[in-house]
């Protein structure tokens, strides 16, 4: 549980970074400050390595003036969803988390999930032991952040149309579907409804065991002004023009 002293230590270098021209430095003091004691809670239950979860925090501090929620892509068992749900509420921020997952593991590969040797490493169903909608709804509100968070169950395919007919805007998203179809899907539906300055963030890129989403990103990137920079480890993301 984050103490008082380091909340009032958060709030103090997100109003420096929001007057320092030293921001970005200053941003990244506060992930790395936030990632330790927030960890403790929620890290178990993420598959994110630690250098991808102060990546992940920076970039939430770092979007703080870009209007729009944060819509995660892929949740499992909403350890990241629920780290940057409390850096949201350890610095007031008025945004809110919609995280999307099937909560029953992965849809069928297409052909473009496979490997060099033609074999796609994610089958159909795989992730589904472990990941439960009713349980990490209740943990949303045993951690006090169900006005944080807002999960939405179901395969892209079937709740991503819908969801983006709400016509909501967003500063940050985190696309981690494992696969071809998926990632797609997710950029193409939401990277209109991206505010200018927001940024996307994709996982697994150039991975061996997820080849079909280097695939989607590259082939949606092309002819795109967006220039691909990379984040941590096998996370990439690129700022929406």
């Amino acid at each position: 549980m984050i103490s008082d002293e380091e909340r009032e230590a958060l709030a103090r270098l997100y109003l420096a970074s929001r007057r320092n021209a030293r921001s970005a430095y200053l941003a990244a003091q506060m992930a790395y400050l936030a990632a330790s004691p927030l960890a403790d809670s929620c890290e178990p239950r993420t598959m994110w390595e630690p250098a991808k979860v102060r990546f992940v925090l920076d970039m939430v501090l770092r979007t703080e003036s870009v209007p729009g929620n944060i819509l995660e892509l892929g949740v499992f068992q909403g350890g990241g969803t629920f780290l940057m749900a409390r850096m949201l509420k350890a610095i007031s921020s008025g945004r809110v988390i919609v995280g999307v997952d099937s909560f029953e593991g992965m849809p069928e590969p297409v052909d473009q999930d496979a490997d060099d040797s033609g074999v796609a490493r994610f089958h159909e169903g795989m992730f589904r032991e472990g990941s439960s909608y009713q349980y990490t709804s209740l943990l949303a509100r045993v951690l006090h952040l169900e006005d944080r968070v807002r999960f939405i169950k179901g395969y892209f395919a079937d709740v991503l149309p819908s969801l983006a007919r709400e016509g909501r805007r967003y500063s940050l998203a985190i696309v981690d579907p494992d696969q071809y179809a998926g990632t797609m899907q997710a950029l193409e539906t939401f990277y209109d409804l991206m505010s200018p300055g927001g940024v996307v963030i994709v996982d697994d890129y150039g991975c061996a065991s997820s080849m079909g989403v280097q695939r989607a990103v590259d082939e949606f990137l092309a002819g795109r002004p967006e220039r691909l920079e990379v984040g941590a480890l096998s996370m990439v993301w690129f700022r929406k023009l």
